[in-house]
């Protein structure tokens, strides 16, 4: 079942971003929110929003920042898949709103380098 809870609001670690939705859209795979063979996760990984504050490794993306995201919350980085950069085959991959809290909520943080940049002519709600 889905339900409606207050979860405390997410801490960034040192090499994650964390944003302010602005928009998140619904998809075919927020259905298997309706399964009981994943713990209780917050859904949504079609997202926009803006940057409300970065981890200390994180160099190249700032607060205020409008960004969407890859769907890749976390990665091992050290499988072949992730030496060779195609993060989203890492055995051990974590997903947004799958595995991962995700953006059906006020906040969410996410790894760095799944961050994009929105370009500011570009409406949130587009």
């Amino acid at each position: 079942d889905i339900e409606l809870r207050e979860i405390s609001e997410p801490i960034p670690q040192a090499d994650e971003v964390k944003v302010r939705v602005k928009a998140t859209g619904i998809c075919g795979t927020d259905l298997y929110g309706y399964s009981a063979l994943k713990p209780p996760v917050v859904l949504g990984h079609e997202t926009a929003g803006v940057v409300v504050e970065v981890g200390e490794e994180v160099k190249n993306i700032k607060v205020g920042d409008r960004v969407t995201t890859e769907t890749t919350a976390y990665i091992c980085g050290q499988c072949k898949f992730c030496q060779s950069k195609d993060y989203n085959l890492c055995i051990y991959r974590k997903g947004l709103g799958s595995a991962v809290n995700g953006a059906f909520a006020e906040y969410f943080v996410i790894r760095k380098e799944s961050i994009h940049q929105i370009p500011p002519h570009i409406d949130f709600n587009s």
